[in-house]
């Protein structure tokens, strides 16, 4: 059990349960905060919540070396956005004398998994207001995006890379459109705080490079972009991109990660090599035509032509305003 007493050379002492808000991941989990209970400035102890990690996280050399990347983020801060907040450490967190983990800012309460958002039909989203096929729901998935793309631009320029960039990374509000990045702590941090490297990404987010470049390689925005642009295609057709099944002739390319390889993008110069191309991909052509050519930037490219999340943010701001112009969008 992980409940008990904390402490932060900020906030003093933390009252911390176990219950946990999200899925315990091979790092630790995030728990709730109930109380502050020397608290002299008012500190709500639900708008606060906890990383403590687990003991293989934290063996040996890596406690010394975590606590390091902990102190390089506190010293930097990431500010929040109107519509984008960062789940940044606000202090580290010690069980007696050892650290732990670490505070941080709580996202809105009922605010679920952005993978809540790729995928049709997902039960904890209501499926009017974030329709895929509707004006109403492609409106307020762009309204999303743009928040998306606002938070991702203010890090990049700031110098950090997620690295692992996926879904998962981002918590969204099903109603008010307001996100919170998470995980942070993994990320790649600017090298102006130090040498802090991030683990590699997910398969089906990894770019085709991540294959042949060696692991211990610092990662630029790029490696971020391909990512990127594979969630906001799935946000806007509710499939990846590089889903689909190959010709007979067409051989090693049964996963998402061997299509990655090949670059096997379904709407790009190979789409010939697909028996058969799903049918969710036509909302891209039929829904978004304007976006398609940055889709095609992201996907066959090359690194350093994939677009920006400044670049993805003004398209989607443009495809808003055009949509509201045209129809009214309650």
């Amino acid at each position: 059990m992980r409940n008990g007493v904390y402490i932060s050379a900020k906030y003093g002492q933390v009252f911390i349960s176990s219950y946990k808000l999200g899925t315990e991941g091979a790092e630790g989990a995030v728990l709730q905060v109930t109380a502050f209970p020397h608290n002299q400035s008012g500190y709500i102890a639900a708008d606060y919540c906890a990383k403590l990690y687990g003991k293989q996280a934290i063996e040996g050399k890596k406690r010394e070396q975590r606590l390091r990347k902990i102190w390089a983020m506190l010293q930097n801060p990431m500010k929040d956005g109107p519509k984008h907040a960062f789940g940044w450490p606000l202090s580290e967190l010690k069980q007696g004398s050892v650290f732990v983990g670490f505070l941080m800012k709580r996202a809105k309460p009922g605010s679920c998994s952005l993978g809540e958002f790729v995928v049709p039909g997902a039960k904890r989203l209501d499926g009017a207001y974030f329709d895929f096929d509707t004006l109403r729901g492609r409106v307020n998935r762009l309204a999303l995006m743009c928040n998306i793309a606002s938070g991702v631009h203010r890090l990049h320029s700031a110098g950090h890379v997620f690295v692992d960039f996926k879904p998962s990374n981002v918590l969204a509000h099903p109603t008010s459109g307001e996100i919170m990045f998470v995980d942070l702590d993994s990320m790649q941090l600017s090298e102006k705080l130090g040498k802090f490297l991030a683990p590699l990404g997910t398969p089906e987010y990894m770019p085709p490079e991540a294959y042949v470049e060696p692991a211990d390689k610092p990662r630029n925005p790029s490696w971020d972009r391909f990512s990127m642009a594979v969630i906001f295609y799935q946000m806007i057709t509710g499939i990846h991109p590089y889903c689909g099944t190959a010709k007979e002739f067409v051989t090693g390319v049964d996963t998402l990660e061997d299509k990655i390889k090949a670059k096997m993008y379904v709407g790009g110069v190979e789409a010939s090599k697909f028996e058969v191309i799903p049918r969710p991909h036509q909302r891209l052509v039929s829904y978004y035509p304007e976006l398609q050519p940055l889709f095609r930037q992201a996907f066959e490219g090359g690194a350093s032509h994939r677009p920006s999340a400044e670049t993805w943010g003004k398209s989607f701001f443009e495809l808003m305003k055009k949509a509201k112009n045209s129809s009214i969008v309650p």
